[in-house]
């Protein structure tokens, strides 16, 4: 029986590699916030913030328009955001993968 795009998904979300990734960029970001932005730790939170400001760009202004007052709300949108971005950054590298992995070999001499 072939797999639906639900099943897909619902595998996907089990993969360690969206969990450890949404983890890291999280990480970052509370790192980042606790932070001088010029110390080192403050420059490795550079792509954390760049989700943040994708995110407000997105969901964040729906959400902040809906309950302005509700921290959580806005956090736990961060969250899921940040969980289905890593999803599809990793389901994009496996499809390069898999492509990479099917295309001839080439022998480069110089």
């Amino acid at each position: 029986m072939p797999s639906t795009h639900t099943d897909r998904i619902v595998d996907r979300c089990r993969d360690p590699r969206v969990w450890l990734l949404t983890l890291v960029i999280l990480g970052l970001y509370v790192l980042g916030t606790s932070v001088n932005d010029a110390t080192p730790f403050g420059m490795l939170a550079a792509p954390a913030f760049l989700f943040m400001f994708a995110y407000m760009m997105t969901l964040g202004t729906v959400l902040l328009t809906l309950s302005p007052e509700t921290f959580v709300t806005f956090f736990g949108g961060f969250v899921v955001f940040t969980f289905l971005t890593s999803a599809l950054l990793v389901s994009g590298y496996d499809r390069l993968a898999r492509r990479v992995r099917k295309s001839p070999a080439t022998d480069v001499q110089a």
